[in-house]
């Protein structure tokens, strides 16, 4: 190494705890893949500002995890930071006894469907992943790895995207399907069951009937955040809506 690359390296190490993201980015890109690897286990991250994590994420793509120990990332798996966990769900030579346990624990939505994409989980802990998943749509796109068994249990879930989510996958069988119609009163379930082409016309209707008659309807749905979503409309509005949308998907013929 030469003197002007001692001088460089050293100045970097003065950097990476400035308040300055400029400085953070010069020293980023002056520091080797190893070096930042290291610097992703600083206890510093956890109280800096935006600009700062920004430059965190993209160390977080330069970063040469190879050096760290697997202690090291157990260290970041473990970090309060979604931006670092990240890290060691995308690095390919993370022990799968490491995502195996993240996945227990996690609860970012995002990194919930990253560690099922990653294709090393076993199917308990796919399942565990798809169950915790609140993101709707994110859940629908995990569904495809997850166990038959799991998604007959989405399929009695109280909170109803988890139900449709279960209904449009295609594979749950007509006895399940049949069970559902038969007291389902969420509208875009029912879409989404009349949606499969499995009913006759008269179970449809007695489904329609049976949800723009229920008192939920003109009350709230729950999701299971706990936060409640009120339909702010007049009640007989609402019934005309809940019809629409059942019967967007209802079979022609």
């Amino acid at each position: 190494m030469t003197n002007n690359d001692e001088d460089t390296s050293r100045q970097a190490e003065s950097l990476w705890r400035s308040d300055d993201w400029a400085d953070l980015r010069w020293a980023r890109e002056h520091s080797t893949p190893q070096q930042i690897a290291r610097h992703l286990l600083d206890p510093q991250w956890r109280n800096r500002d935006y600009n700062a994590l920004d430059e965190l994420v993209e160390m977080t793509h330069d970063a040469d995890l190879s050096s760290l120990s697997e202690d090291d990332l157990e260290t970041l798996a473990a970090s309060s930071l979604p931006e670092l966990r990240q890290s060691v769900i995308r690095y390919k030579d993370t022990p799968a006894r490491l995502l195996e346990d993240m996945a227990r624990t996690e609860s970012n939505t995002r990194l919930l469907q990253m560690l099922v994409e990653s294709g090393r989980l076993s199917q308990n802990t796919i399942d565990l992943c798809c169950w915790n998943q609140t993101d709707s749509r994110l859940a629908a796109s995990m569904l495809p790895k997850a166990s038959d068994h799991l998604l007959v249990r989405l399929s009695g879930r109280d909170w109803w995207p988890s139900r449709k989510n279960a209904v449009e996958s295609g594979r749950l069988d007509r006895a399940r399907l049949s069970e559902m119609i038969e007291k389902e009163n969420h509208p875009d379930v029912v879409s989404a069951l009349i949606g499969t082409g499995e009913f006759d016309m008269d179970g449809e209707a007695k489904a329609i009937r049976r949800v723009i008659t229920s008192p939920d309807l003109l009350t709230a749905y729950t999701n299971p955040m706990g936060r409640r979503y009120n339909l702010d409309r007049p009640g007989r509005e609402v019934v005309r809506q809940a019809a629409r949308t059942m019967l967007e998907h209802a079979p022609i013929g």
